[in-house]
């Protein structure tokens, strides 16, 4: 059995039968998949396992792909026929869209001694801005780019949007197109006479679940 959690403890069953494999540490389940919730910043994922060799196995070291992972065991070591689980917090915080994440676990089995695991969460994304970043040539005539801003409808219609910060070298305009849902952002350099790399950030307000931000770039080259 695998138990897949929401970070808020609300949590969603999957109930499978056991992978077949050599004798040693067996898993349920290798790769788990989860869609997280709107307003989710964490997921607690949990890999069970069982040891179905006929000598004690000890855990020793776990490895994750990202230091966004965190993993925990209550002991490291299992006897035969023992059952454990493998405790796993996927902090994404700001990050949206799929995000694919590994494990690798050693043990100190003969037979099998490393096993990797890996999960998929697919993350709501609040903002997509088209495109991601706008050029410049240096020495060109001064000219306006527009970049189209979406609040998808899979997350709550936003209570406001706006650009944070000062940009200097920048006239940034945001035209609301559709309420909470459509905008434009108009940018335009007051001059092209040097390079300059500019990181504009958006900051969009939802009810209920606080304030999320986006990254577009602006550069002269």
């Amino acid at each position: 059995m695998v138990w897949i959690k929401y970070a808020g403890g609300m949590a969603v069953f999957l109930g499978m039968c056991l992978a077949q494999s050599q004798a040693g540490l067996e898993f349920a389940k290798t790769h788990l998949e989860f869609n997280a919730k709107a307003g989710d910043t964490q997921v607690e994922i949990i890999f069970q396992f069982i040891n179905r060799g006929t000598e004690g196995i000890e855990i020793t070291k776990i490895q994750t792909s990202c230091e966004c992972i965190t993993a925990r065991l209550d002991k490291k070591r299992y006897a035969p026929g023992e059952s454990g689980e493998i405790k796993t917090w996927f902090v994404f915080g700001e990050r949206g869209g799929e995000r694919f994440k590994q494990l690798m676990l050693a043990t100190d089995d003969r037979i099998n001694p490393v096993h990797r695991l890996s999960f998929l969460v697919r993350i709501p994304e609040y903002l997509q801005v088209e495109p991601a970043a706008v050029f410049w040539s240096m020495g060109a005539p001064v000219s306006m780019q527009t970049l189209t801003v979406k609040i998808p409808e899979t997350v709550p219609i936003a209570r406001s949007l706006k650009i944070a910060g000062k940009h200097p070298r920048l006239q940034l305009k945001l035209n609301e197109k559709q309420r909470g849902r459509a905008y434009e952002l108009q940018m335009e350099p007051r001059n092209l006479d040097e390079r300059f790399r500019d990181e504009i950030v958006l900051e969009a307000s939802f009810p209920g679940i606080g304030v999320k931000r986006y990254k577009v770039y602006a550069y002269v080259k």
